[in-house]
């Protein structure tokens, strides 16, 4: 089936417009992984930096400090990651 040439720039321009849609949301994504990435880096320097703090406590103290804000934090630091590697995934 012969093409006219209409019909093939109407192909491209519609190919064209989705490449550039695309391209926007492409970056948009980039751009909002990275912000939470720098969320969650903070957030890690602080898990990290509680870590270290329990180390010299009393294995008691210890586990008490695991099981309240800092079990949260590893749990929805957990979740993040899962939620950037499914959409890196995509």
């Amino acid at each position: 089936m012969a093409v006219t040439r209409q019909q093939w720039d109407s192909t491209v321009d519609k190919l064209r417009q989705e490449r550039d849609e695309l391209r926007v949301r492409m970056h948009l994504a980039k751009a909002e992984m990275r912000d939470e990435w720098q969320v969650l880096e903070k957030k890690w320097a602080h898990l990290e930096a509680r870590m270290k703090a329990a180390d010299g406590r009393k294995h008691d103290e210890a586990h008490h400090t695991f099981d309240t804000p800092l079990g949260a934090l590893a749990d929805e630091l957990g979740k993040a990651y899962r939620r950037i590697r499914r959409r890196l995934h995509r």
